[in-house]
C-alpha cells in the first residue's frame, strides 16, 4: 500500500504543478481553482497516510531499535505532545503501540516511530494539575490499571475511525477529480500543454495520403513535385 501511496504522491504533484503552470496565464479560471484546492488537500492527506503506512520507524521504531511489550521509553502524551517515561504495553501490526505512562494512573496510544529511548536523565514537563515527581515512579492501583485498558481500546477505536475518515476522504476527492478530468483535458489540450508535434508516420488524415510522404509536414500531404534542372552550356540561354 505505501508504494501506491507513493506512486500516487509523485502524480498528485506533477498535477498539481501543470494547475499552477496554467493559473499563471488565467489566474482568475474557476475550474482551475477548484482543481488546485482539491490536489493540495489530497496530497496532504495522502502524505498522512503514507507516513503512517512507510514512515520512519513504521517497522517498530528505527532499525537499530526492536522495541518489545515491557520495554521503558519515552512516548509522546496526545493531549500535549510532550515526551513522558512509559512502558510498552501493545504492539500492533498496523505500526501503532499501546503505552502506560508511570508517572500517571492512564496510558495512550501512538505510533512506534514516535517512541525515543529511555533516558534516566530526561526531565518530564509538569501537567496542569499533575505533576510528575521524581524519583521512584508511582505504580497505579489494580482498579486503575482496568480504566487503563478501556481508555486505550477506545483512544484505538478513535484512531482507527479517523484513519477511515481520511482514506474515505482521499476518495472522495479522487472521484471529484475524475468528474473535472475531461474538463481539464481539454482546457490543457486548448492551452497547448499537451499538444505533441505530429509525426511524418501519423496515420493519414485522408485516403490517398501516404505514410511517411510529404514536405516536412505530416502524412497525407501532397508529395513535392520534382523538376529536372536543364543542362547548362557556356554562351546559351533557353
Amino acid at each position: 500500500m505505501a508504494d501506491d501511496l507513493q506512486s500516487n504522491l509523485e502524480s498528485y504533484n506533477l498535477q498539481l504543478q501543470q494547475v499552477e503552470a496554467a493559473l499563471t496565464s488565467d489566474p482568475s479560471n474557476e475550474e482551475l481553482l477548484k482543481l488546485k484546492t482539491d490536489l493540495t488537500e489530497v496530497i496532504e492527506l495522502t502524505k498522512e497516510l503514507f507516513d503512517q503506512q512507510s514512515g520512519p520507524g513504521s517497522s517498530y521504531g528505527d532499525e537499530s531499535r526492536s522495541w518489545k511489550v515491557g520495554d521503558r521509553c519515552l512516548a509522546p502524551w496526545s493531549q500535549d505532545g510532550k515526551y513522558y517515561e512509559a512502558v510498552i504495553e501493545e504492539i500492533h501490526d498496523d505500526g501503532r503501540v499501546s503505552v502506560g505512562f508511570q508517572k500517571y494512573s492512564h496510558g495512550d496510544v501512538t505510533q512506534v516511530s514516535q517512541l525515543k529511548v529511555f533516558d534516566a536523565s530526561y526531565i518530564e514537563p509538569s501537567r496542569d494539575g499533575q505533576a510528575s515527581t521524581s524519583g521512584t515512579s508511582r505504580i497505579a492501583p489494580k482498579e486503575s490499571l482496568a480504566e487503563r485498558k478501556q481508555a486505550l481500546q477506545k483512544q484505538k477505536e478513535y484512531l482507527k475511525k479517523r484513519k477511515q475518515k481520511k482514506v474515505a476522504r482521499v476518495h472522495e476527492l479522487e472521484a471529484e477529480r475524475e468528474k473535472s478530468k475531461k474538463s481539464w483535458l481539454n482546457f490543457s489540450t486548448k492551452k497547448g500543454l499537451l499538444n505533441k508535434k505530429k509525426s511524418i508516420f501519423a496515420s493519414p488524415e485522408s485516403v490517398q495520403g501516404r505514410v511517411g510522404v510529404g514536405t516536412c509536414g505530416v502524412s497525407g500531404k501532397p508529395m513535392t513535385e520534382y523538376s529536372a534542372a536543364d543542362k547548362w552550356r557556356k554562351g546559351w540561354t533557353k
